[in-house]
Formats: C-alpha cells, structure tokens, sequence
C-alpha cells in the first residue's frame, strides 16, 4: 500500500481578498503534528433547492501552544485562508488539493495533565460570498457563463480563483436587488442552466453547463471485479423526489405557463406539484421542455443510489478516482446482491465527497472517502438544446 504525504497548511501571509497561491507556493505554511483531517467538499443534489458549503475540520496537537488563539503570535484570526492537501508524486498524481477555505474557528482542548490539540474548523468561499453584495447591480441579457463572470466581477473576485466552463442558456437582462447577495445570485444562474456550481479543492468558483457531466469521467466501479472496487453503497427507495405535475413561467410573462402531468401517476400516488413562475430566461423556450423533463423523472418512487465509500489503503488504484474525481462527474456502480439474483446496476452524479484522514503526514494511516451521490439513472443525456417533450411520457402543453 503506498501513502502519500498529507499536508494541512496556513496563509498567514494572506488575507481573505487575495489571490489562493498554488500547493506549496510562498504564502502558506504548513502546520506541524496534524493528527486528522475531515474533509466535506460543497454538496448539492440535483434535486436541492440550496448548496451546502464545503467545510474542513483539522485536530492538530497544541502542546506549545502553537495552536492557541490566546496565545501571542499564533497567526489564528478569522478568515485565515486554510488548505489541505496531498503530495500524491509517489503515485503519479502530483499535488492535489482536499480543501481550500477559510478560517471559522479555532478551539483549544486541554485534558490535563499533559494532553492538548486544537481544533480548527474552515468553510469554503461561499461562506464569503453568501454574506457580500455586488459594487454593480445591472446585467445585461447573457449567457450563463457570462453571467456567472459579471458577478463574480461585481464582487471583486479574484480572476485567478474561477474555473468558468461552457453554458448553453441565455438569461434575461435584470436588475439585482441592492440587498441580494453573491453566492444567491450565482446558484440562481446554476438553477437556469442546471449545471454544477462550486468551489473545487484548490478554493475557485467552479461552474460548468449541463452538458459538461456527459462529456466528462465516468468512474466504474463493481463488486464484480469489472471496476474500482469500493467497501459499501447505500441505496433508497423513497419519495423524496416524486413529482407528477410542474407549471412553469417566466417572470417576464408569468400568465403564460408551461405545463406538464402525468395521468398514471397522479391517479397512484395523488397530485405532487411544483409551481415556478419566477424564470429568467430571455426566451420563453428554453423553458418549454422543463416540466416535462422533471415529471418524468419524478413521476415514479424514486429507486436510487445515495453513497459510495471507498477505502484506498485496500488497493492503490483508488487513489487516481479519491484524488481526481470531481463534484459532478458521473458513476456507475454494479452490485450482486448477496442473497443472489440479477446484479444491480445504477448511475449516479458526485454530488459531494467526504474524506476522512487520519495520522496525517508521511506515516501510513487510515483513510475513507464518501461519495454522495445523486441518481443519473433515469435522467436522459443533456445536450446544448433542452430536450424534445415528445420524448417523454408526460402530458405536456402551453396555457
């Protein structure tokens, strides 16, 4: 088993505002006698009305109180740009981050006599901007990678710290609020092109259009021996999900609605329905085929994959797929059910990852990665025009 160098460090020479350094680049210091690392990447479900920030909680020995915030000269302040990350060169993999964020806390835990660590808990850049306004307010009609660009440019985002991909809708020209906020702004834009919006590992905003996942990895797993393998999986069937009729309008013209059901599942379950008249597209038909999309989707219990965890100290060809998958990217897994019959295969999309890391450094420790996931199973491959509702087995038409 080969186990690369775990590393956690401070900018302290940084402030909020700056520019993130590369791995190893002056400005970062790195911390001494880490003992673990905890590590949850930005999640959100395709389904989700909100994303979760990513966060990072480091236990680090504080004997000489290196690591107390009561302590002068300790460097701990809030906001302190945090990165952990991994020397993975003995396997080919170079540099790569875990985590980039920001300092939230720093608590010191004494258990006398002679015992003494300190825990530090970060949060990704959407803890910034969720609470930062725009020094510009008015937006011209754009393309949603334009428009994620225009915000970020209101908000005096560095332009070293983005990842900006292809979009495929065109948003309507709006005025924001002087009160909205920048990360509100940014996941409406991620709504209208149902693509993915986060902040990656390094700490810069990443978007990508709704063609990007079908386009990208596709990561195999099986217990079969076809795939990585992996320790365990987690599936559900539930109602989570179950939707059977949609109403959809812009908001420039919210009288003239789309509107897709289907008869088969109302008729077993009763009317689950979602009304959205707020859309901001600048043409009514990007919005056409949508409720149509997400009734036949959601028109049946939802079977679906939810986790999947790994374990790299089994097998070093983990570590490509821990160290280099992305939020996202597509999976595929193949079951046998223990007690026989047909395998199960399913699909989902990375919707987060937790790693937990333990005896941090060069020593060989214990490590597990989680996957959530959502299901890709039922969901028809994107391309840049929104789907045909013929396609779908759904009533669909305008009012």
């Amino acid at each position: 088993m080969t186990w690369p160098n775990v590393f956690v460090a401070a900018g302290y020479a940084l402030s909020a505002t700056d520019a993130l350094p590369a791995i190893g680049a002056a400005g970062w210091t790195t911390l001494s006698n880490v003992e673990s690392i905890r590590v949850q990447t930005p999640r959100r479900d395709k389904w989700a009305d909100k994303s979760q920030p990513g966060r990072m909680t480091v236990v680090a020995d504080n004997s000489a109180r290196q690591l107390d915030p009561f302590a002068s000269g300790s460097g701990l302040r809030p906001r302190l740009p945090m990165r952990a990350y991994v020397d993975a060169g003995s396997l080919g993999l170079g540099g790569r981050a875990l985590f980039t964020g920001y300092l939230d806390s720093a608590e010191p835990i004494r258990e006398y006599p002679d015992n003494s660590t300190t825990v530090l808990t970060s949060t990704d850049g959407m803890r910034l901007l969720t609470r930062q306004g725009f020094s510009d307010n008015v937006f011209p009609a754009q393309g949603t990678a334009a428009r994620i660009s225009a915000l970020l440019d209101a908000a005096d985002w560095a332009s070293a710290d983005r990842d900006i991909g292809a979009g495929a809708s065109i948003l309507a020209a709006t005025t924001i609020a002087t009160e909205a906020r920048v990360w509100a702004e940014l996941d409406r834009v991620r709504d209208h092109e149902h693509g993915v919006l986060h902040f990656d590992p390094m700490g810069a905003v990443k978007f990508r259009g709704r063609v990007w996942p079908y386009t990208s990895t596709v990561w195999t797993f099986s217990d079969t021996g076809a795939g990585y393998e992996f320790v365990s999986t987690a599936e559900s069937m539930d109602e989570d999900r179950l939707l059977n009729s949609a109403t959809m309008a812009l908001a420039s013209s919210p009288t003239t609605t789309v509107h897709a059901h289907d008869s088969t599942s109302m008729a077993l379950y009763g009317k689950v329905e979602t009304v959205q008249t707020d859309w901001q597209y600048e043409a009514l038909s990007e919005l056409a085929d949508w409720p149509a999309i997400v009734v036949s989707i959601g028109k049946g219990a939802t079977k679906r994959l939810t986790s999947l965890t790994l374990d790299p100290t089994h097998d070093d060809a983990l570590w490509t797929p821990i160290l280099t998958a992305e939020v996202g990217q597509r999976v595929s897994v193949t079951v046998t059910p223990p007690g026989g019959g047909s395998a199960i295969v399913r699909t989902g999309f990375i919707d987060g990852m937790a790693h937990d890391v333990r005896q941090v450094g060069s020593t060989a420790g214990t490590w597990r990665t989680v996957w959530q996931l959502s299901d890709a199973t039922d969901w028809p491959t994107w391309t840049p025009a929104l789907y045909d509702t013929a396609a779908y087995d759904s009533d669909a038409y305008f009012y």
